[in-house]
Order: structure tokens, then C-alpha cells, then sequence
């Protein structure tokens, strides 16, 4: 029976090589990074020398991205107060069908760079759990983004 079984599993293996060679088997491929829509999210500063109070909060962040879903994007970043900070970046394919998205957030005084891998739920709605920052007042934090 074990004989049988190796003989299945490798004339498996001959015709999916043979099916993906020919173009008839799709395989894996990097997302297609159409980013653009309204996120809500949290953050939360790391605690450390460089950031006596850590904070932890709200926002919203609108992305908006160049024609037929392009790497480069801007929006603007809202905190529970309301204040506002535009930023620019952008948007890349990755793997697993996600995206890394990279920006700079700024406004007089205050600047803050950020990183995060963007992937898709079940329902075609982009989020992330691993963003990260640094801010110009040198504390750093992580947040998470979903999109409306």
C-alpha cells in the first residue's frame, strides 16, 4: 500500500509542474495594493527613556493614492482631538498578498514616520496589527488600522 501511495503523490507532483509550466495552475501572487479608503485606529507609545509620558489613543487616517492603485499615496492622520496631520508615502506589494506602507506624517513642530504591512480580511477590507512609529520627540510606539 505505501508503494501506492508514493506512486499518487509523485505522478501529483509530475502534472502540477507540468500544469504550471504550461500556465494552466495559478500560483501565488503579490497583492494588488489598492489602499485607498478611510482607516480607524489605536496607538500606543512604547515607554522609555526618550518618552517620559507614553500615550495611547485613537485616530482616524484617509489615504488617498495616485491613479490605478500607484505606489505613491498622501492623506491625512486625525487624533481623538481632532487635530490633523497630513502625511505622504507610500504603498508597495508584498508577500502573502499584502502591502507595506511607509510615510511621513508632519506639522509645525511635530513629525512622525511610520511602517506597516497592510493585508486583506475576509471580507476585501485592508488592515494591520504590526504598524509601527517614531515620532520627532523620539518615542515610538505600534498601532493597528482597519479600514471603514
Amino acid at each position: 500500500m505505501k508503494q501506492s501511495v508514493k506512486w499518487i503523490v509523485f505522478t501529483a507532483i509530475i502534472f502540477f509542474v507540468a500544469a504550471t509550466s504550461l500556465g494552466q495552475v495559478p500560483l501565488p501572487t503579490k497583492a494588488a495594493c489598492c489602499i485607498a479608503g478611510t482607516y480607524q485606529g489605536t496607538h500606543e507609545d512604547i515607554p522609555s527613556g526618550m518618552c517620559n509620558e507614553p500615550k495611547k489613543g485613537k485616530f482616524t487616517m484617509e489615504i488617498f493614492q495616485e491613479r490605478n492603485c500607484g505606489t505613491m499615496i498622501k492623506g491625512k492622520i486625525t487624533d481623538s482631538s481632532g487635530a490633523p496631520m497630513e502625511f505622504k508615502g507610500s504603498v508597495t506589494a508584498g508577500a502573502l498578498k499584502c502591502c507595506t506602507l511607509i510615510g511621513k506624517a508632519a506639522k509645525p513642530g511635530e513629525s512622525v514616520t511610520f511602517k506597516a504591512q497592510l493585508c486583506r480580511d475576509k471580507s476585501g477590507k485592508w488592515y494591520s496589527k504590526n504598524g509601527t512609529y517614531k515620532q520627532s520627540d523620539g518615542c515610538e510606539g505600534k498601532f493597528q488600522i482597519y479600514q471603514r
